[in-house]
C-alpha cells in the first residue's frame, strides 16, 4: 500500500518491502511444504502450487489487470493485493495455527526455543543471543556482504551509457571502492574468523553446489533481462493490450 499512494521517484524505497513480502511468502510456503511431505514427494509438491495456477492466472489474471486499467488505477492493481493475499491465505494461516495448538496440547511443543535453537538455556540472555547471532548465523559476515554488494551495485546501477559522466564524480568512485573493501573484508572474515561463516568453504568447494548456483544465476539473468522488458517491448512495438502481451509473453 506504500509504495501505491508513492508520488516521486525517491517514495519507491517502497518497493523494497514489496520484494521482502514477496520472498517472505514465497519462502514461508517452501518451509511448509518441506515440514509435511518426505524426500520422495518433496519435489513435487513444492512445484505444484506454481504449476496448478500457472494457466488459469495466465487467462484470468490478464483479464483482470486489464479491467483495472480500464475501469481503475494502476495503484488499485497493487493495492488489491493487500486485502487478497491475506484472504487466499486464511487456509494456510489456519491449518498452521491448528497443528501448532495440537501439538501444544498434546506436549510436543513445551521444549524451549533455546533448546530448540541448540543453545545452552542455562547461560544469560545475551549470552545466547550472541552464540546465535554472532557464531550461528554470522551477522557480521551477513551485514558485509550485505554492504559490500550494496555499495558496489548502487553506483553501477546509476551509471551507464547516457550516464557515463556520473563517473567522474567521487561519490560514484567512493561507494564502488568501499564497496569492494567490504566484499574482501567479507572473505577474509569468512575464511579467518567466523567460527560457522556465512558461506562455508565446503560448499564453495563442491561442484554440485557451485553448479546449483549457477544456474540459479542464469534463471535470474534471464527473468531479469527478458520478462521485465518484453511485455513493455509488445506495447509499444506491436501495440498489444496489456492483457494480450501478457498472454504473448
Amino acid at each position: 500500500m506504500t509504495m501505491d499512494s508513492s508520488t516521486n521517484i525517491k517514495d519507491q524505497i517502497a518497493a523494497v518491502f514489496h520484494s521482502i513480502g514477496s520472498t517472505g511468502f514465497g519462502l514461508t510456503q517452501q518451509v511448509f511444504i518441506a515440514d509435511v511431505t518426505n524426500l520422495v514427494n518433496r519435489g513435487l509438491w513444492s512445484t505444484l502450487p506454481d504449476s496448478i495456477s500457472t494457466i488459469p492466472t495466465l487467462y484470468l489474471g490478464t483479464t483482470i489487470g486489464q479491467s483495472v486499467l480500464d475501469h481503475s488505477t494502476w495503484r488499485w492493481g497493487w493495492g488489491m493485493w493487500a486485502i487478497v493475499l491475506p484472504v487466499c491465505g486464511l487456509p494456510l494461516l489456519g491449518s498452521v495455527f491448528f497443528h501448532q495448538h495440537q501439538a501444544i496440547k498434546n506436549g510436543l511443543g513445551k521444549k524451549r526455543l533455546a533448546a530448540q535453537l541448540g543453545l545452552n538455556a542455562s547461560q544469560p540472555w545475551w549470552k545466547q543471543a550472541y552464540e546465535l547471532l554472532w557464531v550461528q548465523l554470522d551477522l557480521p559476515g551477513a551485514l558485509l556482504l550485505l554492504a559490500g554488494l550494496a555499495l558496489t551495485l548502487i553506483p553501477i546501477s546509476l551509471t551507464g551509457a547516457n550516464r557515463s559522466d556520473r563517473w567522474q564524480s567521487a561519490t560514484f568512485i567512493a561507494l564502488l571502492v568501499v564497496g569492494i573493501v567490504l566484499l574482501v573484508l567479507f572473505a577474509l572474515w569468512d575464511i579467518f574468523v567466523a567460527k560457522k561463516p556465512f558461506i562455508p568453504y565446503r560448499m564453495v568447494r563442491s561442484k554440485t553446489v557451485a553448479a546449483a548456483c549457477l544456474l540459479g544465476a542464469l534463471d535470474f539473468l534471464h527473468y531479469s533481462m527478458f520478462t521485465v522488458f518484453y511485455s513493455s517491448y509488445l506495447q509499444v512495438v506491436g501495440g498489444y493490450s496489456p492483457g494480450h502481451a501478457t498472454r504473448i509473453e
